[in-house]
């Protein structure tokens, strides 16, 4: 090869480049639908879990709690400490970063099982607003 050419891509990564977005965007949340073994009962079924009290606090300790937990310590360390963040990286960035940041659902899956064990119509919401959040 001469220097400064870029090598060909084989079969596998460009197959892997091309359907990663179909795998991450749809199959992968389908599965972990399914997986969750969650029973809503048709579209009413949904709706009342989404609504009910442990869906709408599972959903926002995800979703607000996430962003509450990662971007508020990095602002006060980076106000009241000598540590700095990077010039490369803006707040809005972190804020981002801090949204999709997490440690799964498949932890918050099995702590809401353990919680309210399986049969209890709880578990069913709480399965909901983790897959939601």
């Amino acid at each position: 090869m001469i220097r400064g050419d870029v090598p060909e891509l084989g079969v596998a990564p460009t197959l892997e480049h091309r359907f990663r977005p179909l795998s991450n965007g749809l199959a992968s949340p389908v599965f972990a639908f399914f997986a969750a073994g969650v029973a809503v009962g048709g579209a009413n079924g949904v709706v009342t879990s989404l609504t009910g009290p442990v869906a709408i606090g599972i959903v926002l300790g995800l979703v607000v709690g996430k962003l509450i937990g990662i971007f508020g310590p990095a602002w006060l360390m980076d106000r009241f400490t000598p540590a700095t963040k990077d010039d490369d990286c803006t707040w809005l960035d972190l804020g981002g970063l801090a949204m999709v940041a997490g440690i799964g659902f498949t932890v918050s899956l099995l702590v809401a099982e353990l919680s309210f064990g399986i049969g209890n119509p709880h578990n069913d919401h709480a399965k909901v607003g983790i897959l939601t959040g």
